[in-house]
């Protein structure tokens, strides 16, 4: 569910400009309000870690499953992670230094699990 959740606003930040695109994103962050994202630590810290998950994975590895070369990652997951995390920061009244710990445990947790099971380098 969290991954489709953040699929989501992948597209919505890298969709072409609409006439409802505004109304579309006002929705997005409605609906994390209504599931208690501002609120629930523990959904804080999941919902970072599957958008960190979910950036490498795309960035790595192509919709067939085949990795990519190193020249050629995608990037656009992790650049609308990023862009969320600063709307997020900009526009939402909630514990910041907490939401910001959350990301960076999240990044430092998927760094640590990808050397731990693939002892390779991490790119």
């Amino acid at each position: 569910m969290l991954k489709d959740y953040f699929t989501e606003w992948v597209v919505m930040s890298y969709g072409e400009s609409s006439p409802n695109q505004e109304q579309q994103i006002n929705m997005y962050f409605n609906n994390l309000t209504k599931m208690d994202f501002f609120k629930d630590s523990e959904m804080m810290s999941n919902f970072c870690k599957v958008m960190v998950e979910t950036s490498i994975e795309k960035a790595l590895y192509s919709n067939e499953g085949l990795r990519r070369p190193n020249d050629r990652l995608d990037y656009r997951y992790i650049e609308s992670f990023i862009k969320l995390i600063v709307v997020l920061l900009k526009t939402s009244v909630f514990n910041k230094h907490e939401f910001m710990s959350k990301v960076f445990e999240s990044i430092q947790e998927i760094i640590d699990e990808d050397h731990r099971t693939n002892r390779t380098e991490f790119n």
